[in-house]
């Protein structure tokens, strides 16, 4: 128990650090919740810096411990595994392996998440593998009945990171994605930072706190995306019919959990933040 008082105190410290960088509108997504009562429950809410975020309720599809590959509240034993269902690093970051078929979170729709906002920034601490399709990290989508898409950030089939934005109006998307196919099997810091508009032109991928190159594309007749009746999904695609689940990937949680932020962070911004993600890992 001592142990885990300890890593919850830095916990505390990560999240005010990452919430004084990104600044009054960030919420974060836990995925595993800090509080140790609760840390492998199904439900629990957002991590929020002020009146700015969201504290609505995330519900995990089961609890973490009784995922495919089960959460233990034990730090890994190899601290050169990375992807172990375990605490990670000097500060125990949870991660959580995600079996492709059924887990995924959830959490309600509301006007915090739409990507109508003037500026939006999105971060994410991953450890991808290849599959032959498309697995999402984050959307606000529901395809059941009529469709209410706003945004999906996904790993392409060819493992580059891409962005997408709706107009359900229109018919027609947006995108942004990494030229490159991103490092496989490895921790990634991901960050995907837009000025939105009528294009991608000023949405900036960054991996390991660095920019990446990426190229903008448009799909149909894009004018704007509208504030849509939607399920933000983590680890999956759709609300009604999920889909395009992450399959064998991951993502790291608990104060590096996903970060959602109502405007587009500096480069500085996102370099301070992998920094501090190195150093809660422990990755040299």
């Amino acid at each position: 128990m001592s142990m885990l008082f300890d890593k919850l105190l830095l916990w505390e410290y990560i999240y005010n650090h990452r919430f004084a960088n990104f600044g009054a509108t960030a919420t974060i997504i836990p995925l595993v919740d800090p509080a140790i009562a609760r840390i492998n429950a199904t439900a629990h809410n957002t991590k929020v810096s002020n009146a700015s975020g969201s504290d609505q309720a995330v519900t995990l599809s089961a609890a973490p411990s009784g995922w495919s590959t089960p959460f233990d509240l034990i730090l890994a034993a190899d601290p050169n595994v990375k992807n172990s269902a375990r605490l990670h690093g000097p500060a125990g970051i949870p991660f959580l392996s995600f079996n492709g078929t059924s887990e995924r979170a959830t959490i309600p729709d509301a006007a915090y998440w739409s990507a109508t906002l003037d500026a939006v920034s999105i971060v994410f601490c991953g450890f991808f593998v290849a599959t032959t399709g498309r697995q999402t990290v984050i959307a606000k989508s529901d395809e059941g009945g009529a469709l209410d898409r706003e945004f999906s950030v996904h790993m392409t089939a060819t493992e580059t990171l891409q962005f997408i934005e709706y107009d359900e109006t229109a018919d027609g998307n947006i995108s942004r994605a990494t030229d490159a196919a991103v490092a496989l099997s490895v921790p990634l810091h991901c960050a995907v930072t837009m000025d939105t508009g009528a294009t991608m032109a000023n949405a900036v991928w960054y991996v390991n706190g660095a920019s990446t190159a990426s190229t903008a594309a448009t799909s149909g007749t894009f004018v704007t995306v509208q504030d849509r009746t939607s399920v933000v999904s983590i680890g999956s695609d759709n609300a009604s019919t999920p889909g395009q689940y992450l399959n064998g990937s991951g993502l790291y949680g608990g104060p590096f959990g996903i970060a959602f932020v109502q405007a587009q962070l500096t480069a500085a911004q996102v370099k301070k933040d992998y920094d501090l993600w190195r150093a809660a890992m422990g990755i040299g």
